[in-house]
């Protein structure tokens, strides 16, 4: 879009640039979580899940699939456009594959919400913190939620990202990720 701006994935070379320290243990942690110096917009992390839903291929996210005129015949079609392939393997994108479903099905999951009953949703929740921090404890003052789903995991048809704006990630976004998914899949049914 024309006001989307480049993302931030540290390394430690950047933030011996941008920051000016050394690179951590911790920082590794936080890279590994979506953590610490990370910065994605929603359609950055949109575009990433679908990555990993479809084996790795990095799409141009499209508005509009078609154009159709008046008597319902298509004029103009857009079709689907791979910018890049993600350097890693299949079976690596699986095993987070698996993990989200886990988010989902286990009890303790933090995306249950996000599920469909009979259906393999994989899911995973995350806050983005803002605001000023607490001088004693470090902690921001505020955060948003989010949620980010595909499914069915056998073979996906949906990607799904909610961004709630002061919400949490289980609490708000999950449950609203897992409202759109149970409307998508009973299409033609009564909605759930």
């Amino acid at each position: 879009l024309p006001s989307e701006v480049g993302g931030i994935v540290p390394t430690p070379e950047w933030k011996r640039r941008v920051i000016g320290e050394d690179w951590y243990k911790g920082d590794t942690y936080n890279m590994g979580i979506g953590q610490g110096f990370w910065a994605v917009t929603p359609l950055q992390m949109l575009m990433v899940i679908t990555a990993f839903a479809n084996g790795g291929e990095m799409l141009r996210p499209l508005i509009v699939k078609e154009i159709r005129d008046a008597n319902n015949n298509v004029i103009k079609r857009f079709n689907k456009e791979v910018r890049w392939r993600v350097p890693v393997e299949v079976s690596n994108l699986n095993d987070v594959s698996r993990g989200m479903v886990l988010g989902v099905t286990w009890e303790q999951g933090t995306a249950r919400e996000a599920g469909v009953p009979g259906m393999n949703i994989a899911a995973k929740t995350g806050t983005a913190e803002f605001g000023q921090r607490d001088p004693r404890t470090g902690a921001y003052q505020f955060q948003h939620g989010w949620c980010y789903a595909f499914g069915p995991t056998e073979n996906p048809e949906i990607a799904v990202l909610v961004f709630h704006e002061r919400g949490g990630g289980g609490q708000t976004a999950a449950p609203a990720v897992g409202r759109i998914l149970r409307y998508y899949f009973s299409r033609g049914q009564q909605p759930r």
